[in-house]
């Protein structure tokens, strides 16, 4: 009547006591409204609550596929991210009379597991780009600091995990870019600005060019480093410094080269 496409129960100021255990009363559920406040920009504070109502036409938009527990999840994440308008209504949840069928670490589970999969920006490029830097930081602090960084008596080289750090987040990346854009063309998630710049930035041809200037690269520095040894000069910095740039370069550059390829076949229509 007031034209809302979907109402929702809020049952967290109305709980008579012993009637939601403390883990999922204190971390379950508001945990799991959390993600999905942060991930679809949805005002909803308890997105577990059962008792629901919604439109005909809204049921039909959200196109439901979620046969378990999850399905609580799926209807709010969906309904914001068809701009439905949804509101919260205060309820009331008394204690069960049966045996109750929850399972904390399985249902939480399987509603981690659904918004993960259906936010691949969230699951793969934020991490990824965060490893990224966090490698090429630990790359450079191998490069200026060849003898390690000392803390106390212990000495950290980071030219291990530099290299480690942005192999998996070129990885990340190049993954996430691409089940971003299955989820598109699967009608999962929406399209958005993502989508138009990595249809435009990321095209199979653009991203091979960009892998051929990276593993050049690391081949370049390799020849600087064997020309080093040949002539027993010293360029002043860290040779195991350049020998994990110039791998991890063309490391990267051959991962890039074959994740253009499968980031085109997500895109083909």
């Amino acid at each position: 009547r007031n034209g809302y496409d979907m109402a929702v129960g809020n049952r967290m100021n109305g709980m008579e006591p012993g009637a939601m255990t403390w883990s999922h009363r204190v971390i379950g559920t508001p945990a799991i409204s959390f993600l999905l406040r942060l991930f679809t920009g949805s005002s909803v504070g308890d997105s577990q609550c059962g008792l629901r109502a919604f439109s005909r036409d809204a049921y039909e938009r959200m196109e439901l596929r979620s046969s378990g527990m999850e399905l609580a999840s799926e209807m709010i994440l969906k309904a914001f991210r068809r701009d439905m308008k949804v509101a919260e209504v205060p309820t009331t949840y008394a204690v069960r009379k049966g045996e109750t069928k929850l399972n904390t670490f399985r249902d939480g589970w399987r509603h981690l597991r659904f918004l993960l999969l259906y936010t691949p920006h969230y699951l793969f490029l934020v991490p990824g780009l965060i490893l990224m830097l966090l490698g090429i930081l630990s790359l450079g602090i191998t490069l200026a600091a060849s003898g390690g960084v000392s803390v106390g008596t212990l000495t950290w080289q980071p030219v291990f995990a530099g290299g480690i750090l942005v192999v998996v987040g070129t990885n990340a990346v190049v993954i996430g870019t691409a089940t971003h854009l299955f989820a598109v063309s699967r009608g999962i998630i929406p399209e958005s600005w993502l989508t138009q710049v990595v249809r435009r930035y990321a095209q199979l041809e653009q991203v091979l060019g960009l892998a051929g200037l990276v593993i050049l690269a690391g081949v370049g520095l390799d020849a600087l480093i064997f020309y080093e040894w040949v002539t027993e000069s010293d360029l002043g910095v860290s040779t195991a410094g350049l020998a994990a740039v110039a791998q991890t370069s063309v490391i990267v550059g051959a991962n890039l080269a074959l994740g253009g390829f499968l980031i085109a076949l997500m895109d083909v229509e």
